[in-house]
């Protein structure tokens, strides 16, 4: 069965979740493609994000870790090929992360987070609700 997700005539099927969609690249893997992914973010953040923001001078000791944030539900399996694809992309794996996306929604909340004023002793509930965890029918008008 194919999930639509949207509202209305702006719902969009996920082609991968037909089970008769075909890789339209048949040579490359799921792995091969977070591998492209990840290659152009982190060209991007070296190459182009932190030269607007930072000097030469700065960069050139500079210090990258990097986290990824992956499912809740991820077994080990999932995981490691994440951490795989992050390597071959070129991310060193003594500076890699790998941290559960509910965990990381709580440390920003906890921490970084704007939107809300947290003291020390409040109280929060993180509720994730992504890919495929909440469907909202079309038949209502949010």
């Amino acid at each position: 069965m194919v999930e639509h997700y949207g509202r209305g005539e702006a719902a969009s099927t996920l082609a991968f979740i037909d089970p008769n969609w075909k890789n339209p690249i048949p040579n490359k893997t799921p792995v091969d493609f977070a591998v492209d992914f990840l290659e152009c973010v982190h060209r991007y953040i070296k190459e182009v994000a932190l030269p607007r923001q930072y000097g030469k001078t700065f960069l050139k000791g500079l210090q990258i870790a990097y986290v990824i944030t992956v499912p809740a539900i991820w077994k080990d399996g999932a995981k490691a090929l994440t951490q795989q694809a992050a390597e071959r992309a070129g991310i060193p794996a003594n500076k890699l992360d790998l941290v559960t996306e509910p965990e990381a929604a709580a440390l920003y909340c906890a921490t970084i987070c704007n939107e809300v004023d947290l003291g020390d002793g409040d109280r929060f509930m993180v509720c994730d609700a992504g890919g495929g965890t909440v469907v909202v029918p079309t038949k209502y008008n949010y």
